[in-house]
């Protein structure tokens, strides 16, 4: 019996110390895994900020070729080219959040007049002129400038000989001694559409001190023609 009872007392010791070390490595691996599970969401939330910011980043791209195709038809169709001009995209739309600047700048050649006059009679649903001059001063793809009897956008299509000239549309009315003036095809036009979700406190974009720069986004989009 004495000799048994020796052999628990120096065997319960070491149970003892085990069961400390277990402890130990228990509390060991709690916080590695607490670790590894705040780098594990922290980690999700910086993915879901940039997939947010891919988003916003794509609908601006959006917004400024939106830009880009206002100031095309102002300037081909209405023969306006307006300085800059801000403007907010249409509510209700994933490009509402946007405002939109487009500036345009016009570049005449110096290798041609900025504008060449031509006065001949027209006849109207015609797209040909019968002219009292030579037309030897133009040239294919002129833009009409003076509008009245053809509509935005018109251009010179042909040239059949030194008194027709042939226009891209019909005429809208007739008449005799009508004065077109025609834009040399030469002409250079530039267009930046600047779009952003942060615009300045005159409405416009870019804005180089945004309330929250974290969240500010922007695209720039140029076109020459």
């Amino acid at each position: 019996m004495n000799r048994f009872a020796k052999r628990i007392r120096s065997v319960a010791p070491r149970r003892r110390a085990s069961r400390g070390f277990s402890l130990v490595t228990a509390v060991f691996l709690l916080v590695v895994l607490a670790g590894l599970g705040a780098a594990m969401v922290n980690i999700a939330g910086s993915s879901q900020s940039a997939v947010a910011l891919d988003v916003q980043g794509a609908r601006a791209y959006q917004a400024a070729r939106a830009g880009i195709e206002w100031g095309l038809y102002q300037q081909l169709q209405l023969e306006s080219c307006a300085g800059t001009t801000s403007f907010s995209l249409p509510s209700g739309t994933t490009l509402s959040p946007f405002t939109v600047t487009v500036v345009c700048v016009s570049t005449p050649t110096t290798l041609a007049p900025l504008t060449q006059s031509l006065t001949g009679t027209v006849t109207s649903g015609s797209s040909s002129v019968t002219t009292t001059a030579s037309t030897s001063s133009l040239a294919v793809g002129m833009s009409v400038v003076a509008l009245g009897v053809f509509a935005p956008g018109t251009v010179i299509a042909a040239i059949p000989d030194a008194t027709h000239v042939q226009l891209s549309v019909p005429a809208l009315a007739a008449g005799s001694g009508i004065t077109i003036k025609f834009r040399s095809a030469l002409d250079r036009w530039m267009l930046q559409s600047t779009a952003c979700n942060q615009p300045t406190a005159a409405g416009a974009c870019p804005n180089s001190q945004p309330a929250n720069s974290r969240d500010y986004v922007q695209r720039v989009m140029q076109v020459e023609f």
